[in-house]
């Protein structure tokens, strides 16, 4: 019986522990803050300029839940993101397509050593990319390859909340 005790008692310390160094890992770059001077989309959604807050819900898929918070308004939405590894990235960032004055949210860099999360282009998005596309054919003929860079794309700093 007293045995059964300790080794209750043990496992129980252990798990403790455990558990304890695991959620300081997943919750050490949970939430993110940025100034967005612009405004922007996200999917179908138009978004104000001003501060942000991303939080990163679901981590234990490659299919990531963030909710993107106005700070101002206290509007939110949910977002999904596909995780993808790639290389060492130095700084924390939003990455926006822009297409003229039209941004859409395109990834988060380096929101872990060598991990970003991309969001998935939106039908309007898509739509927009083939408006461009098919103006610039019309402009310059026939003979320009697609090769999808008809967007600007502009960085901003994401710092950790």
């Amino acid at each position: 019986m007293k045995k059964n005790i300790i080794n209750v008692a043990v496992t129980l310390f252990f798990l403790l522990t455990l558990g304890g160094v695991t959620c300081r890992a997943q919750t050490s770059t949970n939430q993110f803050k940025s100034y967005i001077p612009f405004q922007f989309n996200i999917g179908e959604h138009k978004l104000p300029a001003g501060e942000y807050r991303i939080e990163r819900i679901n981590r234990l898929t490659s299919l990531e839940i963030l909710v993107i918070r106005h700070v101002a308004t206290g509007r939110s939405m949910f977002v999904t993101a596909s995780s993808t590894e790639g290389k060492r990235e130095e700084m924390t960032q939003l990455v926006f397509h822009r297409y003229g004055e039209i941004s859409y949210l395109a990834q988060l860099k380096g929101v872990e050593p060598n991990l970003r999360l991309e969001l998935f282009e939106s039908r309007a998005e898509r739509a927009l990319k083939g408006e461009r596309q098919k103006a610039v054919r019309a402009r310059a003929g026939s003979e320009i390859a697609e090769n999808g860079t008809d967007y600007q794309t502009v960085t901003i700093a994401l710092r950790l909340r």
